[in-house]
């Protein structure tokens, strides 16, 4: 991520951070809750880079991308633990259930910068992929006004995925030798991350029966990504503040009384990583070369059925 952005967007979390506390906040009870629902997830790398012909000032402009997008069902569980009128603390958990494969595309471009000709979104190869995460987040919950309050906290986000079954295609114009050959390629990302936000919400502010709502709007940063690819000779690619991610979610139930709640609930995340490069030497002939974990983004929409309880 840019130095200014990363600093735009530390800026708004310290905004977020620093709320006051108003007065005449709504008291609410502690409950936990556990979702089952379905989550479709979408995945895209993005790799550029420039070349110029030889004897020629001609530059030429390359950009490979992957594509994915699959769905499976997803489970989320969630507790809130009020510790007064003004604070309290969500313990928040999420994963992917099953192991439903589909097809990643890669596609390459050429384009020439003096003239602007050139080919676009050649595929290259396709592959199998499997894609699956998990989360822990801890936000603390701090009372505004009404039923409005601030969040703060931090969650441990873990990503992986396999390719497999690699087709090569348009050999012709692009191949990709450091796939073609392998059987199985394996990548495992993990993030902690900085969060803070805002939340509306009605879910056991009173005992009384009747349709409620939550909404929940937040923004994170990574303070630490470490990724492992066992397509590479790196061992492991680390980072910091290279990756941000917006999260809005909203559920709308029906109470039947002070302790049970039934809600429909849609998640949307969208998060964004910036490239990660490392110097390697090569073992075959002991030369320096760069490999790196692409810039990707990641998103996904989940939709789910929650039950919650307060006692």
């Amino acid at each position: 991520m840019s130095t200014k952005r990363s600093t735009k967007l530390a800026a708004i979390l310290l905004c977020l951070f620093s709320l006051p506390v108003l007065a005449e906040s709504k008291n609410r009870f502690s409950y936990s809750s556990l979702g089952l629902g379905f989550e479709t997830l979408t995945y895209k790398e993005k790799r550029s880079t420039s070349v110029t012909l030889t004897n020629s000032a001609t530059v030429v402009d390359i950009e490979e991308n992957s594509d994915y997008s699959g769905g499976n069902l997803s489970l989320r569980s969630s507790s809130f633990v009020a510790r007064n009128d003004n604070l309290g603390f969500y313990i928040n958990t999420g994963s992917t259930m099953g192991s439903q494969n589909n097809e990643e595309e890669w596609t390459i471009s050429f384009v020439n910068r003096n003239t602007g000709n050139g080919l676009r979104d050649v595929p290259v190869q396709t592959s199998a992929t499997v894609l699956s995460k998990s989360g822990l987040e801890v936000l603390a919950v701090q009372a505004l006004k009404g039923s409005h309050s601030a969040l703060y906290g931090a969650r441990y986000d873990s990503f992986d995925f396999k390719r497999y079954d690699f087709v090569p295609q348009n050999t012709d114009i692009f191949t990709r030798p450091e796939d073609e050959d392998r059987d199985t390629v394996s990548v495992e990302s993990k993030k902690i991350i900085i969060e803070a936000g805002y939340e509306y919400n009605e879910f056991f502010i009173t005992q009384d029966p009747g349709w409620k709502a939550q909404v929940q709007s937040v923004l994170g940063i990574a303070l630490y990504n470490h990724v492992r690819n066992t397509g590479l000779s790196t061992d492991a690619f680390a980072d910091t503040f290279n990756s941000y991610d917006i999260r809005v979610t909203g559920s709308y139930g029906y109470q039947f009384d002070a302790n049970f709640l039934i809600a429909l609930t849609l998640d949307l995340m969208y998060q964004s990583t910036k490239e990660i490069e490392e110097t390697v030497t090569l073992i075959k002939n002991q030369t320096d070369s760069a490999e790196s974990i692409p810039e990707n983004d990641y998103s996904y929409l989940q939709t789910s059925v929650n039950f919650l309880w307060s006692f």
